[in-house]
């Protein structure tokens, strides 16, 4: 198990003490001696899921609204910064 603290600490290019190697040490043992109890587990009659509270995602097709009256399309032109006839004009994104 030391070798593979080490192995980490130098991936993460941290310095551990000796104090921390053996509190590392012990916390991944811990890690791993649990994850042999979850192997243990029967779940051959259990079902798979992906989440476990019931609730799905509501969406709502997208749409184009084209059915504005022009007070409400002056009304929201009016917000923008800068416009260009009945477009909102905005500073280039890509360069040249």
């Amino acid at each position: 198990m030391k070798f593979e603290i080490d192995y980490l600490a130098k991936l993460a290019r941290i310095n551990l003490s000796k104090d921390e190697e053996k509190k590392f040490t012990f916390e991944l043992e811990e890690i791993l001696n649990f994850i042999t109890q979850l192997n243990e587990v029967d779940t051959e009659n259990t079902e798979p899921i992906a989440h476990v509270t019931g609730l799905s995602d509501i969406k709502r097709d997208d749409k184009v609204e084209t059915e504005w009256s022009e007070q409400i399309k002056e009304k929201l032109l009016a917000e923008a910064p800068k416009r260009e006839g009945d477009y909102v004009k905005v500073k280039p994104v890509f360069k040249k």
